[in-house]
């Protein structure tokens, strides 16, 4: 499996072998050696990520810049390709006949990088976020080929295009000031899953409430964003 990104031809070898070609200075600038083969590779837009699917089926996140490569939990058995969310280098969607799965990707936070399915967030009694993986269902006959801000671009079998919003992202990037409230806080939920806190500041804002500012200070604290 191969790519191109940008500069870079990356390419993947059944061996485990993962390759970074420079197409400008016509040499290899990286590589990285998986403990099993390779079978799938899927870098986001810049290359600075690559989600990989080895021969063992288990998927995994790696990142060139530190040599990296976790494991992603919950990665759907069925998933044949992953498109990454082209305004959101850290989104990416795990696609297989039927479903859409989210997965958002910290590089800091505490315990390391990590990587999580999302789907259903409540808020627990300690104010942590708890996440029922939950994928988006596909409709029958559609292949989505293209993931923007939360939106899936399908192709229907009769070759026409048609867009759906992912679970993940359905109430986070329309919230406004004037929902009703128990839609905001399910939008700052949402957002806070995403990592995306200057909107869920300023639904904290709106809404004023205890709980979700501190729900808010466990998440910024647990990404170390300060």
């Amino acid at each position: 499996c191969a790519s191109i990104v940008g500069n870079f031809l990356i390419y993947a070898h059944s061996n485990g072998r993962l390759q970074y070609y420079s197409l400008i200075d016509g040499q290899e600038v990286n590589e990285y050696k998986h403990a099993n083969g390779i079978r799938k590779c899927f870098p986001n837009h810049e290359g600075t990520r690559v989600a990989l699917i080895d021969t063992s089926g288990t998927a995994w996140l790696y990142n060139p810049i530190n040599d990296d490569c976790i494991q992603i939990a919950d990665f759907p058995v069925t998933a044949d390709r992953i498109l990454w969310d082209s305004s959101d280098s850290t989104i990416f969607v795990a696609c297989d006949q039927f479903n859409l799965h989210t997965f958002v990707y910290s590089q800091v936070e505490v315990g390391g990088s990590g990587v999580r399915c999302l789907g259903d967030v409540e808020l627990g009694l300690q104010w942590e976020l708890r996440i029922d993986p939950s994928p988006s269902p596909l409709q029958h006959g559609q292949i989505a080929v293209l993931v923007v801000d939360g939106t899936v671009t399908c192709q229907q079998a009769s070759g026409g295009l048609s867009q759906q919003r992912l679970k993940s992202h359905d109430m986070s990037s329309n919230a406004h000031v004037a929902d009703a409230v128990e839609r905001q806080k399910g939008c700052m939920l949402q957002a806070l899953a995403l990592n995306r806190f200057p909107l869920a500041f300023k639904i904290g804002l709106a809404l004023n409430v205890r709980e979700l500012w501190l729900a808010m200070g466990r998440r910024a604290l647990e990404c170390l964003d300060i």
